[in-house]
């Protein structure tokens, strides 16, 4: 994997960097912390080497009004936007600290376990309520896998990553014979 734009310690807005969480397909993740209001937040910031194509900065922009768009117990909440002073734009988020579906799914299975059927039933009764959300508002997921799902401290799901969602009524940035997503999911 390639290594994270050294942004540590840099100071956005009222947000300033502390460490990289991940790095996805456009952006890097890390978390920061708003020094106005004095909580942690994750920012996720497109990835320099992306900043010219255009239909993926329109992209990462939609990304950040689709969520801001959303109130939903199940959907991590955006705060904020803006660019980075090299002219990248972020998108600042509820920082989710339980990790990920996939994680957890990871962590039962080297342990030989699975999930109760209780709980995965819980676990998809709230995404589902999120998708429905979403749904409701005109936003089609598009890429709903369990690395865009988190877990917040009580393992409860919050959807995310909605960079490749459809949005009603907005231009169409992919053509209709082309791929995105995840395909095994």
């Amino acid at each position: 994997m390639a290594q994270p734009d050294n942004l540590i310690g840099l100071q956005i807005n009222n947000f300033v960097i502390r460490r990289h969480l991940a790095r996805g397909g456009m952006a890097d993740v890390y978390v920061a912390e708003n020094v106005r209001l004095q909580r942690e937040v994750v920012l996720k910031v497109l990835l320099a080497v992306l900043v010219d194509n255009q239909a993926l900065v329109e992209r990462f922009r939609r990304e950040a009004l689709s969520m801001a768009r959303l109130q939903h117990a199940n959907i991590v909440q955006v705060y904020d936007t803006g660019d980075t002073p090299d002219g990248r734009p972020f998108i600042a988020m509820q920082y989710v600290r339980g990790g990920t579906l996939e994680m957890l799914l990871d962590e039962l299975e080297q342990k030989g376990q699975v999930m109760t059927p209780a709980f995965a039933l819980a676990l998809a009764r709230q995404v589902a309520a999120a998708l429905s959300a979403a749904h409701a508002a005109g936003i089609i997921h598009r890429d709903l896998k369990p690395s865009n799902i988190l877990l917040d401290e009580q393992r409860r799901p919050l959807l995310t990553d909605l960079g490749i969602a459809f949005v009603q009524d907005t231009q169409r940035l992919t053509r209709t014979d082309t791929f995105i997503g995840t395909p095994h999911y």
